[in-house]
């Protein structure tokens, strides 16, 4: 199987070399290479001495940087090949470029999101329907910057009757997706928009940088604005430590620089390995840590044989399943090698016919389209719907300046849009302050009742100058009927028990009426105030009084408790 590299493009090679001996095979650490150890053959011709030599990383693996010279070939082969006294085994490593035509592939599989990128030529009437297109598929990242442009698009492609009833809502836009620079000069002039709409754009906008989505592109700054002397070297060095001191053990999506760069593991198998698993000592006991990578046998039982890991069990179990089974079953005299597979199986992909996904469609990134591709005979009414348009997928780098003019929507898109927006000063996202309301603008007669809430007041919004005398008239007279409702309508319980000298008004109201109203029991040395139930309320001490009153010894009552 051969190893993909990009045409023309210089790039390092991995491999291992396992020590020549008569007795075992264990990988070479201490390989010194000299010139003509490693040789190049491009498209079948003549072995030359590679440009570098190889450089050992660890535990047996080494590197060989190749030049862009050197990749300028549809196949290559190397050939790492002791000149002197033969050290190690043989090893060949075979390579086949992309990404150009002179290349063994020509399709360039190097995107963001791994997927292939091609040019769309053209497309039949009536292709694009809303069931072609699925739910949230017209994703921000589906779209090149820049890639739908007025040459694209054929005039008048896109009018009302491709445009689903509530297709293009708020939430699919991102804020500033729709800016100065991505509507050509004239394309809104005073045929597609009303006069009152500008009016009532300019009174109701708030007119800053941020809410105009204006944003510093490198244009406004002068050349080597941004200098070392600007930037701290602190900066730069708490980047640079941030990514070379992440740890190894973060690094667990597949198919990312981060895992490609770990050399993973290296050990003995364990007993217990079948014909499609093998038990890895001293393995992670994370699960699904080492899917999608090869184990590769490097000494004993199985030599030579590698094996995709289709799933892996951590825990206590620490067993990798392979596929396809192993020809000859490794046992616990065997070594293995785990690596991350930056080889591409080729003859999954290449071939008459491209294998169906997964996902029963073709994933592609459109990175252009000839002139007049998408035009309103290709898009199917209605094709275009609010779950074909993911959130925040068209913003304002997916739309190229002067992409939208009137060659390209009709008048009746924005008669749609105008009348089937919601027009109102919440959807527009704007807030009333004190500065935007005239001295007695807003009177008792302008508010309905309970319209008012404080969530629906900026800080400060109401001042007295906003406010006319009608306004606290009617608070006054809302505050007298609440107070008259409060001391006529409500009832309130007799007292449950002697109030605190500090108590509320209520609760001393409440006692009075209870102390004036319901029985008193007293006997030598106590007195009793009753509920209703005949329970007693509270209790006060009765003794004599050693003080003399008038001639006499008086009875003193105590604070009731």
């Amino acid at each position: 199987m051969a190893e993909l590299r990009k045409y023309g493009i210089a790039t390092t090679i991995i491999f291992p070399l396992v020590s020549f001996t008569s007795t075992r095979a264990d990988f070479s650490t201490s390989i010194t290479f000299a010139a003509g150890d490693a040789r190049i053959t491009k498209d079948e011709s003549t072995l030359e001495n590679c440009n570098s030599t190889a450089v050992h990383i660890l535990a047996g693996l080494y590197r060989l940087a190749l030049s862009s010279t050197e990749t300028n070939a549809a196949r290559i082969g190397i050939l790492i090949i002791d000149s002197t006294t033969k050290v190690w085994e043989d090893q060949a490593i075979l390579i086949e470029t992309y990404g150009s035509t002179l290349g063994q592939h020509s399709v360039d599989i190097d995107s963001s999101d791994g997927r292939m990128v091609s040019q769309v030529a053209g497309l039949n009437i009536g292709v694009i329907t809303s069931t072609s297109i699925a739910a949230d598929a017209l994703l921000s990242t589906g779209f090149g910057t820049g890639a739908l442009t007025a040459r694209v698009i054929a005039a008048d492609a896109i009018g009302s009757t491709q445009l689903a009833t509530g297709a293009i809502t708020a939430v699919k836009f991102s804020a500033g997706a729709i800016d100065s620079a991505a509507i050509a000069s004239g394309a809104l002039s005073t045929d597609e928009i009303t006069a009152g709409v500008f009016t009532k754009i300019w009174a109701e906008s708030t007119r800053s940088l941020t809410s105009l989505g204006v944003a510093l592109t490198s244009t406004d700054f002068a050349a080597n604005a941004l200098s070392t002397t600007i930037i701290a070297q602190g900066v730069f060095d708490k980047l640079a430590d941030s990514v070379w001191d992440e740890p190894t053990a973060a690094h667990t999506t597949a198919a990312t620089f981060g895992q490609s760069a770990q050399i993973v593991l290296e050990g003995a198998a364990s007993s217990g390995t079948s014909a499609n698993n093998i038990l890895l000592t001293g393995a992670s006991t994370q699960d699904d840590l080492y899917n999608d990578a090869k184990v590769r046998i490097v000494s004993g039982p199985g030599i030579g044989q590698t094996r995709l890991i289709s799933d892996y069990t951590g825990g206590t179990t620490l067993n990798a399943t392979v596929v396809p089974d192993w020809t000859v079953t490794p046992t616990s005299a065997s070594r293995f090698i785990i690596e991350w597979d930056a080889r591409k199986g080729i003859q999954t992909w290449r071939g008459s016919t491209l294998n169906d996904p997964v996902t029963g469609r073709v994933d592609v990134t459109v990175g252009a389209m000839q002139v007049g591709v998408v035009t309103s005979t290709s898009v199917a009414a209605g094709a275009i719907g609010s779950t074909q348009i993911a959130t925040d997928a068209i913003n304002a780098t997916k739309i190229a300046s002067g992409a939208l003019s009137t060659d390209e929507i009709t008048a009746g898109v924005f008669t749609k849009i105008w009348s089937e927006s919601t027009r109102t000063l919440t959807a527009l996202g704007f807030v009333l302050g004190a500065a935007d309301l005239a001295a007695n603008t807003i009177g008792s007669t302008q508010i309905a009742s309970a319209a008012l809430t404080v969530a629906k007041f900026a800080a400060s919004a109401l001042t007295t100058g906003i406010l006319d005398a009608g306004v606290f008239a009617k608070i006054a007279a809302d505050v007298n009927i609440e107070v008259l409702d409060v001391l006529t309508v409500d009832t309130f319980g007799e007292s449950t028990g002697a109030p605190a000298s500090a108590a509320t008004l209520e609760r001393k109201w409440a006692w009075l009426e209870t102390l004036a109203r319901n029985e008193i029991w007293q006997t030598s040395t106590s007195q009793f105030l009753r509920g209703d139930t005949g329970n007693a309320v509270a209790s006060a001490a009765v003794s004599l009084s050693t003080t003399v009153v008038s001639g006499s010894t008086a009875v003193v009552r105590g604070e009731f408790a």
